[in-house]
């Protein structure tokens, strides 16, 4: 999991378990990675071979397509690694707190046309609600890091949730916070 989607593989990005492999040349087979991302084939016959990951949804390899190599008896061909990063994303609601309690209860409704935005530094990301009150925000590979989402206060309301106003959010590969 290519967590910051640099390209590298560096201390502390975890390898992904089940991730389809295919060694394609004078043998064809598939295998599937393990909990640490790991993977392996027993080649028998020498030759040029290509490996290639099997893409999942919501993923981007962001690793060059590893080229062919050249099998001999004896030799371990070891390193082909892919690198992958999964587009972060904050989802989530405003809704009107009919009894100001500060909890989503049903019956209160989502409000919409509201702006909820989020800053790091002199970054700014902004999105308007939907007819419900959903929103979501997606981030690429360039907006790692910590981001503070809130709303913009419209006149006439007072937020009552969350208690401090904004939510304080570490984006990377894969997150997904609603």
């Amino acid at each position: 999991n290519d967590l910051n989607g640099n390209s590298v593989k560096e201390a502390g990005e975890p390898g992904l378990a089940n991730w389809k492999i295919v060694l394609q040349g004078a043998v064809a087979e598939t295998t599937s990675t393990v909990v640490d991302g790991t993977y392996q084939f027993t080649i028998t016959s020498e030759g040029t071979y290509s490996v290639i990951e099997i893409q999942q949804a919501g993923w981007v390899q962001t690793t060059p397509p590893y080229p062919p190599f050249t099998v001999v008896f004896g030799q371990n061909v070891t390193d082909v690694d892919f690198g992958n990063y999964k587009q972060p994303k904050i989802t989530g609601m405003k809704f009107e707190d009919l009894n100001g309690n500060g909890i989503k209860e049903e019956g209160e409704p989502g409000l919409s046309g509201w702006t909820i935005r989020a800053t790091k530094g002199q970054s700014t990301k902004s999105t308007v609600t939907a007819g419900d009150g959903s929103y979501t925000m997606l981030f690429d590979s360039t907006e790692i890091g910590t981001w503070t989402v809130g709303e913009i206060l419209q006149q006439n309301w007072q937020q009552t949730f969350p208690a401090n106003g904004t939510y304080s959010v570490n984006i990377q590969s894969g997150v997904e916070v609603n």
